[in-house]
């Protein structure tokens, strides 16, 4: 046997497949807390499934996306006033997160908060962008004011029914937010969690 046929064959190693998301077909929007308009340049974040995606308005051309890294469904999403942060909370889950995303600087989060028992329905930046607001889904019915940046919870409250829509003063951090609940169309009341959290963080600076 000459030397050549003694030496061994060299082994050819594959690359590993990599699988990229092409496009995505359909979506899981059923109100509005499932899409959010981005201030100032008008981009569109909306849901599907575990799936964040971020396109065009005037083109509705695909322009990010993000895999929640739990692979659970997202029940809402919105972004902070400057467009700068973008907020979604995970559905119909136990212990769910609430991931806060730079959408054009990191695919991964910048913040983790997790308080809630079942799912997050509701999400609102405060007006400087320093606290986050979520609400829980039937199960939960609790709202949450974060001191999101430090990754801990500034205050909470626990409901006593449903809200229907949430927002956060445009300028400032107190009243921290109001809360629009609504058992029928006749009956609108607001309901305040103001929080002494957000005098004393903005007294420290």
């Amino acid at each position: 046997m000459s030397e050549s046929n003694q030496r061994s064959t060299p082994r050819i190693q594959l690359a590993s497949p990599v699988v990229t998301l092409d496009r995505i077909i359909g979506h899981t929007i059923t109100d509005k807390a499932r899409m959010s308009v981005h201030p100032r340049t008008g981009d569109i974040a909306y849901l599907s499934g575990s799936v964040i995606l971020i396109t065009q308005s005037n083109s509705m051309q695909p322009l990010k996306h993000f895999f929640n890294r739990s692979n659970r469904n997202f029940g809402t999403l919105a972004y902070s006033p400057s467009g700068k942060y973008l907020a979604a909370g995970e559905t119909n889950c136990r212990q769910p997160e609430v991931l806060v995303y730079e959408p054009f600087m990191r695919e991964e989060p910048v913040a983790v908060l997790k308080a809630h028992k079942s799912g997050v329905k509701g999400l609102a930046f405060s007006g400087d962008e320093e606290f986050l607001v979520s609400i829980g889904e039937r199960g939960d019915l609790r709202i949450v004011l974060w001191d999101w940046k430090e990754g801990k919870k500034a205050d909470s409250k626990k409901l006593k029914r449903e809200f229907c829509s949430l927002c956060f003063p445009l300028f400032g951090s107190f009243p921290c937010c109001l809360l629009y609940t609504s058992p029928s169309p006749r009956d609108l009341s607001t309901s305040r969690m103001p929080s002494s959290a957000c005098k004393k963080k903005k007294k420290k600076k």
